[in-house]
């Protein structure tokens, strides 16, 4: 291989590698959206239904466990770390007794 050749060779894996580094990666996000004011909107005493309408169906089912439910969220910004925001909510007799909110 002539010195042309290795400097061709150079520039073209340069800048393919240069060019791989630049592709997009969107934001991905999973679950059910959680916002402040939502998870503060949620109270001891509420119904299922009433904290089913401010926050919406959760994604996840427990069929062992009818009296909670658990909302989950994922973000994922590009090239960055996944950020887990969870909602858990305990009910008896209908009624919201306690609930947990888990961040990382």
């Amino acid at each position: 291989m002539n010195k042309g050749h290795f400097i061709l060779a150079f520039i073209f894996f340069t800048n393919l590698f240069a060019a791989s580094s630049c592709v997009y990666r969107p934001t991905v996000q999973q679950g059910n959206i959680l916002t402040e004011k939502e998870t503060r909107s949620i109270h001891v005493g509420m119904t299922r239904n009433e904290v089913i309408s401010r926050l919406g169906q959760p994604v996840l089912k427990n069929i062992y466990y009818n009296d909670r439910l658990y909302y989950v969220y994922t973000v994922q910004p590009n090239r960055k770390s996944m950020k887990k925001r969870q909602l858990d909510i305990w009910f008896k007799s209908g009624r919201v007794t306690h609930y947990s909110i888990y961040s990382s």
